[in-house]
C-alpha cells in the first residue's frame, strides 16, 4: 500500500469559512494529511465550514473532496453503553460485522450525526480523526469497551484499553490507503460483487484481502441517506449468486437498519410501535402488502427477503421488535384492551413451527409483555402465570418445546426454572411419536427439517448436559417411531377415543377426586373442574373435549385459553400443591384422566422398563423440581 494522493502531481489545500469568506488554512502534498487537518478543524468548532480541495497540475479547476459545515452542539455527544462486545484477535476481525455492530451501537450518536455506518468510518481517516478529537466521547467509548473485554479475557482494564488505542491508530493509518481500492469499487458497481471479489482474489494477497473487500463496499455506499444506501446494497443482492457475497451484503444491510435513524428513513413513522413491528415481520417473511404510504425501499426489501435468507438483517429487525416488547410503553394509543388484541395478533405472526421467531430474546420479551397485558384490572400477572399462558397459546407441542428451550438461558428461565422445567417435563412425557410434535399432514422432509431445528435449540439451550443428551436421544427415538395410536382408515379419531374411554373408565362421572391414574372422570358441558384458589393436589390429562381456563374479575369471567385433547392442566400441583391460579370448566362434554404425585411415581417405574432414556430425563426433572418446591429455590 502507498500513501500517495489520487494523482502524483496533485496538491491539497485546507480552507476555512468565516463570515462567508474562505481562507486557506494550510497546503498539503498528501491527501490523508489534508483530511486529518480538516478533521481537527471541524472538531474544534472554530470555523463555520471546512473544505479540502484537490489542485491538479495543468487543471485550473479546484476539485472539492471534503466539505463539512460546523454546527455547534447543544449538548456534547454521549456514548451508547453496550452490554456485549466482540473480542478481536487480528486486525481483520475489527472489520467483520460483529465488531462493526458493536462499534456502530457504541458510537451511534456520532455516526448518525455524520450520516455514515461503522463500515464507512473504518475507511475514512478524516472522520476517524474527527472522532478521536471529539471531546471525551472517543475516550469514554474506548474505555467502556476495554472494561467489558477485560472482564471476558481476564486482563487489566488499562492494558486492554491501551491495546484498543493502538489498534485504532493502525486502522486510521490503514484508512489513508483507500485510493487503491477505487478500481475494485468500479467493478463492484458495474459488474456486481461476485466479479469484484474474484478480481480481488486474483490480485491481492490473503492477508490484505479483507481490506480491499470491505473497503470497496464502503466506497460503494458513498454519501446518501440510509434508504439510499440500503437500495444500493439490494441492487448488489439482486446480482449476487455466491453465498459469501450475500453474507457480506447481509452484514452491511444489517448495519444500515440497526439504528433508529435508519429505521425511520426506510420504514417511515408508523402510527404506533406495534404497527412498525408487524411491518418488520411481514417484510421478513416476504409477504408484506404495499400500502399507499409504503416506501420503495420497503417493497424492495420485501422482495429481497422473499428470495434470499439474510440472517443478520433478520436478527436486527427482530431485535427491534424484542426490545420494544420487553419495554413498558403502550403498544398503541387505543388503550389496554386494544393492545391486548394486537399483542395476540403479533404473537401469532412470530410463531414458527419449532418456537418463536427471534429465539431467546423474543421469547423472553413475549413473556414480559404478557405479564403487563394479560392481567385483569390493570394488574400485572406473576411471571410464572404469564409463562404458562403463553405456552397454552402456542399451537403445537413443537412450538412450545422450542420456546421453552430458548427460555432456559434467559434471566426469566434461570429465575423461574422450577416452572419451566415442570412444563418441559410434562411436555416430554406426553410425546410418544413425531405426530405428537407436528401435525400429521406435514411431509417427511419438512418434518426432518423441523426436528433438526429442535435439536439445534436443544444444543443451544442452557439445560445441563445430561438433560440435553436425554432430550436429543428422545427426539431421535420419536423421529423413528411410528404412531401406533393413529386411527385407521375405517376408525375415526373420535370413535377410537370413545372406545378407549369405554374400556378403561372405572370412576363415576361426578367424582372429581381421582385416586388412581387408571381411573377416568367425565364432565358435562358447563361443569366446573376446579376454581381459582382451590387447593391443588391433582393434574388432569384431557382425553376428549374442550376445557376453558379462566379467571374471575368482579362478576365477569375472563377467558385465558381453551385446551383440548392431549393437553395437561393443573400440572404445578404435581410439585408444590399450591392453590389454583385460575379456574377450569368444561366447554363441551369432557373426559379426563387424573394425575397425582403417586401416579407420576408409578408411571416413572413403568417407564424405566419401556424407555430408559425418557425415564432418566423425567426422573431427573422430578427430583430437581421436588427439591425446588421444598427449598423454595
Amino acid at each position: 500500500m502507498t500513501n500517495s494522493g489520487w494523482l502524483k502531481n496533485s496538491s491539497f489545500e485546507v480552507l476555512t469559512k468565516d463570515n462567508n469568506r474562505w481562507t486557506i488554512d494550510a497546503p498539503f502534498s498528501k491527501k490523508y494529511a489534508a483530511l486529518e487537518r480538516a478533521g481537527e478543524l471541524v472538531a474544534s468548532g472554530d470555523s463555520e465550514c471546512v473544505r479540502v480541495v484537490e489542485v491538479r497540475q495543468g487543471d485550473d479547476e479546484e476539485h472539492i473532496i471534503f466539505e463539512e459545515t460546523v454546527q455547534l452542539r447543544a449538548k456534547p455527544l454521549k456514548i451508547n453503553p453496550i452490554k456485549e462486545t466482540t473480542i478481536c484477535q487480528a486486525l481483520a476481525d475489527y472489520y467483520d460485522y460483529p465488531a462493526r455492530r458493536s462499534m456502530g451501537r457504541l458510537f451511534r450518536a456520532y455516526l448518525d450525526e455524520q450520516g455514515m455506518t461503522a463500515l464507512e468510518l473504518l475507511f475514512d481517516s478524516g472522520y476517524l480523526v474527527m472522532l478521536e478529537r471529539t471531546d471525551t466521547y472517543y475516550v469514554n467509548g474506548v474505555r467502556h469497551v476495554g472494561s467489558l473485554q477485560s472482564k471476558i479475557i481476564g486482563e487489566k482494564p488499562g492494558k486492554r484499553t491501551d491495546d484498543l488505542y493502538r489498534t485504532f491508530e493502525r486502522i486510521r493509518e490503514q484508512a489513508r490507503d483507500r485510493e487503491e481500492i477505487t478500481p475494485y469499487s468500479r467493478i463492484l458497481a458495474n459488474k456486481g460483487i461476485d466479479q469484484a471479489r474474484r478480481k480481488i482474489a486474483r490480485d491481492v494477497s490473503d492477508e490484505n484481502r479483507y481490506f480491499y473487500t470491505y473497503g470497496m463496499l464502503a466506497a460503494y455506499l458513498g454519501k446518501g441517506s440510509p434508504a439510499h444506501k440500503l437500495s444500493m446494497m439490494m441492487v448488489l443482492a439482486d446480482m449476487a449468486k455466491d453465498e459469501g457475497s450475500l453474507d457480506l451484503i447481509d452484514g452491511v444491510m444489517a448495519e444500515i437498519i440497526d439504528g433508529h435513524q435508519g429505521l425511520l428513513d426506510i420504514f417511515g413513522d408508523p402510527p404506533s410501535p406495534i404497527n412498525a413491528w408487524q411491518m418488520y415481520i411481514q417484510v421478513l417473511g416476504g409477504n408484506y402488502k404495499a400500502q399507499r404510504a409504503s416506501t420503495v425501499e420497503i417493497q424492495r426489501l420485501n422482495r429481497v427477503f422473499a428470495v434470499h435468507d439474510l440472517p443478520l438483517t433478520k436478527a436486527v429487525l427482530l431485535g427491534h421488535v424484542a426490545r420494544g416488547l420487553r419495554g413498558f410503553k403502550p403498544l398503541s394509543r387505543d388503550g389496554r384492551n386494544v393492545d391486548r388484541e394486537k399483542f395476540n395478533t403479533l404473537l401469532q405472526q412470530i410463531i414458527e413451527p419449532t418456537g418463536i421467531l427471534g429465539g431467546s430474546k423474543m421469547s423472553e420479551a413475549v413473556i414480559l409483555r404478557a405479564k403487563i397485558l394479560l392481567g385483569e384490572d390493570g394488574d400485572d400477572l406473576p411471571i410464572e402465570t404469564a409463562l404458562r399462558q403463553i405456552i397454552y397459546m402456542l399451537p403445537s407441542n413443537a412450538a412450545r418445546l422450542g420456546m421453552m428451550l430458548d427460555l432456559t438461558g434467559t434471566s426469566i428461565g434461570i429465575k423461574y426454572q422450577k416452572v419451566l422445567r415442570v412444563q418441559l417435563g410434562l411436555l416430554l412425557g406426553k410425546l410418544s411419536s413425531v405426530t405428537d410434535l407436528f401435525p400429521a399432514n406435514i411431509d417427511e422432509t419438512t418434518r426432518h427439517d423441523y426436528l433438526d431445528a429442535l435439536r439445534q435449540r436443544v444444543g443451544l439451550s442452557a439445560l445441563p448436559d445430561e438433560l440435553k443428551a436425554g432430550f436429543a436421544a428422545s427426539l431421535d427415538k420419536i423421529a423413528g417411531k411410528k404412531n401406533n395410536n393413529l386411527p385407521t382408515e375405517t376408525e375415526t379419531s373420535s370413535d377410537k377415543q370413545s372406545k378407549v374411554v369405554t374400556e378403561t373408565e372405572t370412576a363415576a362421572p361426578q367424582n372429581k377426586k381421582v385416586d388412581d391414574m387408571d381411573n377416568l372422570m367425565s364432565l358435562k358441558s358447563g361443569e366446573v373442574l376446579f376454581c381459582e384458589g382451590d387447593e391443588g393436589n391433582n393434574a388432569y390429562l384431557i382425553l376428549n373435549g374442550t376445557i376453558e381456563i379462566y379467571r374471575t374479575a368482579g362478576e365477569a369471567d375472563i377467558n385465558i385459553s381453551n385446551l383440548g385433547k392431549g393437553e395437561i392442566i393443573g400440572e404445578m400441583s404435581l410439585i408444590d400443591n399450591q392453590p389454583r391460579m385460575a379456574s377450569a370448566r368444561a366447554l363441551t362434554n369432557v373426559k379426563l384422566a387424573g394425575i397425582s404425585q403417586d401416579d407420576l411415581s408409578k408411571r416413572l417405574k413403568r417407564l424405566k422398563r419401556d424407555d430408559k432414556v425418557i425415564h432418566h430425563v423425567m426422573k431427573t426433572l422430578v427430583r430437581r423440581l421436588r427439591g425446588f418446591a421444598i427449598h423454595g429455590e
